[in-house]
């Protein structure tokens, strides 16, 4: 074997000793399944070039996912039709249920009512504080007291460690401080399921690990599938029940990490272990 080859042979689990890739720490839970997204043969195609190219998939009731691939393989665009922010070119995306490719926009709207959107850049609204971004959604949404708008808020800033930050503005908070408020305003709503547009970009290893086990604990708390679109792979191994990697617009492979960390397929092994000679790069 030549070691360009050897380079890209299949990691094994041994092999996660060295500290190439974090190891698996949980596993999947052992609720009855229930398939809470559909993504059925779906395209689209910006001015002619195909963005998604006949993906398919089904997502279960309290797992975590993780949507991994190289830039410009589809995850955003991805993300971004499950949410019903655009259009598909063809074929059908189910939400808890309804296909959000072809109904209403007012029945959109309700299916987003249960959906949690955690932003790259956390996105808080810097005029206001803390509580005011975290109960935004309960104001829009809901026909709650005051008093019980303050009691659920408090309860969800407690959950991600933020109770004694009500008061302050986003711009008095860290990078992973903006995070957790973040969060909390995405399961305000106790949402059905939660995106997490690269959820520890920019953190500091511990800070990342940290987030991570922040999501896994809320999921469980509220019974939600999270699905995180990453191409931090330590994420991706520590938070995911399964991983779904994108490569030129379809499913390259769907499994648990195990299967990504033990796989003979070289494309998959140079995008996990992070290397710079393979198929991927010609």
């Amino acid at each position: 074997m030549s070691p360009s080859e050897a380079s890209l042979a299949p990691l094994r689990p041994s092999d996660t000793n060295r500290g190439e890739l974090p190891v698996v720490r949980h596993a999947p839970h052992p609720e009855l399944r229930e398939t809470v997204v559909r993504v059925t043969s779906v395209v689209k195609e910006y001015d002619g070039r195909r963005v998604l190219d006949g993906v398919s998939f089904e997502l279960e009731r309290g797992r975590v996912y993780s949507i991994i691939g190289p830039s410009g393989c589809g995850k955003t665009t991805l993300l971004k039709s499950m949410l019903g922010l655009v259009d598909v070119s063809a074929g059908a995306i189910e939400l808890v249920g309804v296909d959000v490719a072809s109904v209403s926009e007012s029945r959109v709207d309700e299916v987003r009512r249960r959906i949690g959107v955690v932003f790259q850049s956390a996105a808080l609204l810097s005029s206001v504080s803390v509580f005011e971004n975290v109960a935004l959604p309960l104001r829009l949404h809901t026909k709650k007291k005051e008093s019980e708008i303050r009691e659920v808020v408090e309860h969800k800033l407690g959950l991600v460690g933020m109770q004694d930050a009500l008061d302050r503005r986003p711009s008095e908070l860290s990078g992973g401080m903006k995070k957790r408020c973040a969060l909390a305003r995405a399961i305000v709503m106790e949402p059905d399921l939660l995106f997490l547009d690269e959820p520890t970009s920019g953190a500091d290893p511990v800070t990342a690990a940290v987030l991570d086990d922040l999501v896994l604990d809320l999921t469980r708390r509220i019974g939600c599938t999270a699905i995180a679109v990453t191409h931090e792979m330590r994420t991706a191994f520590r938070l995911s029940h399964e991983i779904l990697m994108l490569w030129k617009g379809r499913i390259r492979h769907k499994g648990a990490p195990a299967s990504f960390i033990e796989s003979d397929d070289r494309l998959i092994n140079q995008f996990v272990q992070g290397r710079k000679e393979g198929p991927m790069t010609g």
